[in-house]
């Protein structure tokens, strides 16, 4: 099967408030948390587990039809069930 490291990634970016989907290599070293995604939805919310004593916190929602076919192959085949978001 498929690694991570071997597949894109969607990345989204809280800095430069933008949304992609990248090589692993490229935000392996970089702060980020990582968000389970369902695999077979195309729109979903995003949040960030907040503090304790707090709710989730809403970040984004995310058209996965915009990300190209590539990464949508990779996410239906189970590869790739994740959203990394770039912290710093």
């Amino acid at each position: 099967m498929f690694s991570t490291q071997d597949s894109p990634v969607v990345v989204l970016d809280m800095k430069h408030h933008t949304f992609t989907s990248l090589d692993f290599t490229k935000i392996k070293d970089k702060p980020h948390q990582t968000v389970k995604i369902p695999r077979w939805k195309n729109s979903v919310p995003v949040y960030l587990p907040g503090p304790a004593s707090q709710q989730d916190e809403y970040v984004a929602t995310v058209d996965f039809r915009h990300l190209g076919f590539g990464y949508n192959v990779q996410r239906a085949l189970g590869a790739n069930q994740q959203l990394y978001v770039l912290t710093a």
